[in-house]
C-alpha cells in the first residue's frame, strides 16, 4: 500500500526559533518516515523556469535533503497571480462581514490556533492544530465564500490531484508531502478517504 506522510511546514524562522525547532529536527523527522518521493509546495512551472516563487525552506534545506539522499522531488503546488491578489482582498471581506463581535471571536480563535501550533510536539503538526485550521477555513469560507473557494478550495483540490497522480504512478511507495501548516488538515481528510492510501500524520 502507498503511504502518504504529511508534514506541516512553517514559512518563516521566528516562530520556529520560538518553538526551539530547526531544519535538522525536520530532517530527522523526514528520515524517520523514510520517503521514497517528496512532493512539495513548488509549482511545476517554477521548477522549469528556476524562479523562486516558493517558500524559502526549499532552497534552505529541502532540495538538498532530496539531492543528498537521491530522493525524487515532485513539485505539486498550484496557484495563479490572480489568486494571490484575491487572498489579500479576502482579509478585508472577512473583516467587513464579521462585524465587531465576530472579529473579537475570530481573534480569540486565532490566538488559540497559534498556541495549539506552538504547543504541538512537532510545531504545527498535530490533529488538534488541524482541527483549528479546519475551523479557521470554515469561517473564512462562510464569510467570503466566492473568494475563499478560488484561493483555497480550488488550490487544495488541484494540489491533491497532483499528489494522487504521483501516488498512482508510484504504488507501494512512501510519499512525503511537505506543505504549509494550514494545508495539512485538507490532505489528511482527503487522502484518508482513499482505501489505497495509508496516511501518516504527524510523522
Amino acid at each position: 500500500m502507498t503511504t502518504i506522510g504529511v508534514f506541516s511546514s512553517v514559512h518563516g524562522g521566528q516562530i520556529l526559533e520560538y518553538c526551539k525547532w530547526d531544519d535538522q529536527k525536520a530532517i530527522a523527522a523526514f528520515d524517520r518516515f523514510g520517503p521514497d518521493i517528496v512532493c512539495g509546495e513548488v509549482r511545476r512551472s517554477d521548477m522549469e523556469s528556476s524562479e523562486n516563487h516558493y517558500p524559502t525552506e526549499y532552497d534552505r534545506y529541502i532540495f538538498d535533503y532530496c539531492k543528498n539522499r537521491n530522493i525524487p522531488f515532485v513539485p505539486c503546488d498550484y496557484w495563479t497571480e490572480e489568486e494571490v491578489r484575491l487572498q489579500y482582498e479576502e482579509g478585508n471581506i472577512l473583516e467587513a462581514n464579521l462585524g465587531p463581535k465576530g472579529i473579537e471571536q475570530w481573534t480569540d480563535m486565532m490566538n488559540e490556533f497559534m498556541e495549539s501550533g506552538i504547543q504541538s510536539e512537532v510545531p504545527f503538526n498535530s490533529p488538534a492544530f488541524n482541527d483549528l485550521a479546519r475551523r479557521k477555513h470554515d469561517i473564512q469560507g462562510r464569510h467570503s465564500p466566492e473568494t475563499h473557494s478560488i484561493t483555497w478550495t480550488r488550490r487544495n483540490r488541484r494540489i491533491v490531484e497532483n499528489i494522487r497522480e504521483v501516488a498512482a504512478k508510484n504504488p507501494d511507495k512512501k510519499i512525503l508531502v511537505i506543505f504549509g501548516a494550514e494545508h495539512s488538515y485538507w490532505f489528511v481528510d482527503e487522502f484518508s478517504k482513499d482505501d489505497n492510501l495509508q496516511v501518516t500524520f504527524p510523522l
